[in-house]
Parts: structure tokens; C-alpha cells; sequence
């Protein structure tokens, strides 16, 4: 091909294969059915291949378990919604796009204009280039967006502090067993349903790190239970033992983390990080030495 030819080929593709110049501004990368990265007017990359999202996730928001609320923009990123308009595929039947016509329509693509919009706006960003998505990409949110609301979604609530107890109550008897518990969750699942998302399940789950003050310190998967005098078996409780008199900083951690399941989709995807509480007291530990004293 002569110089002049690419020249004149150049300007009718425009620079990167791009169709300029077509009806409704469409502009497509078909060359081998691949999927690019769309920028909105907000500078978030949504990369909508393969169902997932490169974009900078939004946060924010609250509401209530099954309730749910309004989708904020903490942190000044809107979450963003998704529409789809059929284009431009009947348009690239110029030789150098036949190729990757052909691949778009051989995994079940069609080339598509993507509109978005920041949940709550009535107006809708025009988008003015098209890919090829399958029927599976065609997203009406951005996953990385929800779950990044879930994520802070379960930062914002109001976990309980654990709640220390001991027994006995007054002080610690040195050498002999400390009871020690804290309170059972009374809620684990949370519903968050917020538009443009699906529903979500979100289920919590809590581990106790205890530290006595005296170096000992021990995990568990249970909060333990208060002492019953129904049942005085000391291994049937969560105990710890001072050696030496003194006051000691007895405190307990629980420790929450958790996933959650979109409605309609297979599976569990942890949130990022966890969420502690902590509850604490200064225990006196006592030294009761037995004395002998005469008749």
C-alpha cells in the first residue's frame, strides 16, 4: 500500500482504528472483538470485561439491615449505574474490521454504546465509544462499586462493644480460676438493598482476643459463658489464673469480618479488613494465705 493510501486510510479510520464519522459519533476499537476501558466524565475507568471493573470504587450511604439506604457519595465518587444501546456492528464491514466483527458475534457479543449516570441523577452521560460485550457483561452497576458499599456498609454499623464479665466478681483469687465471657451477638446478617445494586446478604462472624495484663493472652471462637452455680465445673468456662497479687488491665477484643452474596449470583465474597470492639476493666487479683491460729 503507497504512502498516500495509508494516508487517506488514516484519515477515514482516525489514530488507533478508531470509525470516525459515522452515525450518532460512533467511534469502535472492533479489531479482534476486545473489550476497552470506558472513562466517564468523572475520570472512573469502568473496564467492563470479563464481568468485572477496574474503576475507583464509591463508598457511602447507610440504612438499616433490610432496609437499607440512600446511596451517598461518601469520598466524592457517585456510585454509578449502567445503560446499553445496540450499535455500530452493522457499521464495520470495512476490511480491516471484518476479523474482529466476527469474533464479537462468534462468543455471542454485540457491540454496544454504554451510557452511565451517578445513582439518583436524572440525566444520563451520552457514551460515545462502543465495545463488544456479551450478554453476561451487560452489568447494571458496577461491581467494584458495591463492594465497596458493602465494605463500608459494614464499617458503619453498629457493632456492639463485647461486654466483660468475670467471676468472681470482686477480685481474682490468685492460683485458683478466673471466669471470664463475653456477650453472644444478637445480630450476625444484615439485608443491604440499595438501587442500582441487587440485594445483598451480609453474615458476620466474631472471634475474642482476651489479654489478662499479666502477659497471658489467648483466642477463641466463642465468647465464653457467665458463671451458673448450677454448674461449678471450671472446664466447662473460659478461664484464666493470676500467680501473683496486683491489679491487672483485663480487656477483650471482638473481632468481626464478614461476607456477603448477591442475589442472583453463585457464591460468597469476603468484605475487605474487619471491624473491633473492645471492652476492658482492671481486675485486682488477691493473695488469700491461710493462717493457723491456736485454740
Amino acid at each position: 500500500m503507497g504512502l498516500l493510501a495509508l494516508l487517506l486510510l488514516f484519515l477515514v479510520l482516525g489514530p488507533a482504528g478508531a470509525i470516525a464519522g459515522q452515525k450518532g459519533g460512533c467511534k469502535t476499537f472492533c479489531g479482534g472483538g476486545g473489550v476497552s476501558v470506558l472513562p466517564d466524565d468523572t475520570g472512573i475507568g469502568v473496564h467492563l470485561g470479563n464481568g468485572g471493573s477496574s474503576g475507583i470504587p464509591a463508598s457511602g450511604g447507610g440504612g438499616g439491615g433490610g432496609g437499607g439506604g440512600g446511596a451517598g457519595a461518601s469520598g466524592g465518587r457517585a456510585l454509578t449505574e449502567y445503560a446499553y444501546r445496540e450499535a455500530c456492528s452493522q457499521v464495520c464491514t470495512l476490511p480491516e474490521f471484518t476479523a474482529g466483527d466476527a469474533a464479537c458475534s462468534g462468543r455471542g457479543g454485540t457491540y454496544y454504546y454504554v451510557d452511565s449516570r451517578p445513582v439518583g441523577a436524572t440525566e444520563w452521560e451520552t457514551g460515545t465509544e462502543i465495545t463488544c460485550l456479551t450478554p453476561d457483561q451487560l452489568l447494571a452497576y458496577d461491581p467494584a462499586q458495591l463492594g465497596a458499599y458493602v465494605n463500608e456498609y459494614f464499617r458503619r454499623l453498629p457493632l456492639p462493644e463485647p461486654g466483660l464479665k468475670v467471676a468472681p466478681a470482686d477480685n481474682a483469687v490468685v492460683n485458683l480460676p478466673e471466669i471470664v465471657s463475653a456477650d453472644e451477638p444478637q445480630q450476625t446478617a444484615w439485608t443491604i438493598d440499595v438501587a442500582p445494586f441487587p440485594r445483598v446478604v451480609l453474615n458476620a462472624s466474631v472471634q475474642w482476643e482476651w489479654t489478662f495484663g499479666d502477659g497471658g493472652a489467648m483466642t477463641t471462637s466463642s465468647p465464653g459463658r457467665p458463671f451458673d452455680q448450677a454448674d461449678p465445673d471450671v472446664e466447662h468456662y473460659l478461664t484464666h489464673t493470676y500467680r501473683k497479687a496486683g491489679t491487672y488491665p483485663l480487656s477483650v477484643t471482638a473481632v468481626w469480618t464478614a461476607t456477603y452474596t448477591v442475589e442472583g449470583e453463585a457464591g460468597a465474597l469476603a468484605v475487605d479488613g474487619a471491624v473491633e470492639r473492645t471492652s476492658s476493666l482492671d481486675l485486682r487479683a488477691a493473695d488469700y494465705a491461710g493462717v493457723l491460729t491456736g485454740n
